[in-house]
């Protein structure tokens, strides 16, 4: 299911920008569960790349660690530059197949409406949330608390030239 989309922001625009520029640059890297550089790398290197070009001081987390930190909130909708979680355990498209493989928690991230923006095993890419094998995972979304507070300070001081 399609997940419903909010407005974006300058900042979100960014992040989406730098996701898409990251997944030309990485279009020929090797996947590498826990890979941390650009020539071999996962899916929560990759968010933490695009991360990094809009928010410099942001940290690695792995999948399940952006799933239980602070500095991401659970959101019910999802807007561009939001995190995509899928917890792991077994891919119900795989399981109709009769395969019960554990498979690791995956991020990426929200580019619109209709697709998502990430480092899978097989290539860097966008994926519709169509999909067969991604759609059939419950997926959630998380939002970077600074793309909000961001926006909220950019609101606030344009506010404030009207009411100083």
């Amino acid at each position: 299911m399609a997940p419903q989309t909010a407005p974006t922001s300058g900042k979100r625009d960014a992040l989406v920008a730098a996701a898409k520029a990251l997944a030309v640059k990485l279009k020929d890297s090797s996947y590498r569960l826990g890979g941390k550089s650009e020539a071999a790398l996962d899916c929560s290197y990759f968010v933490c790349l695009a991360l990094q070009q809009v928010f410099p001081e942001h940290t690695y987390l792995s999948s399940a660690a952006i799933a239980s930190s602070s500095d991401f909130a659970l959101t019910k909708v999802a807007s561009p530059g939001d995190i995509i979680y899928f917890a792991a355990g077994p891919v119900p498209y795989q399981v109709k197949k009769g395969d019960n493989k554990e498979y690791p928690a995956h991020v990426g991230i929200v580019i619109d409406n209709s697709s998502w923006l990430g480092r899978q095993s097989s290539s860097v890419g966008v994926v519709m949330n169509s999909n067969a094998w991604w759609g059939s995972r419950a997926a959630v979304y998380y939002r970077y608390r600074k793309l909000d507070s961001a926006q909220a300070r950019a609101n606030g001081s344009n506010l404030r030239k009207y009411f100083a």
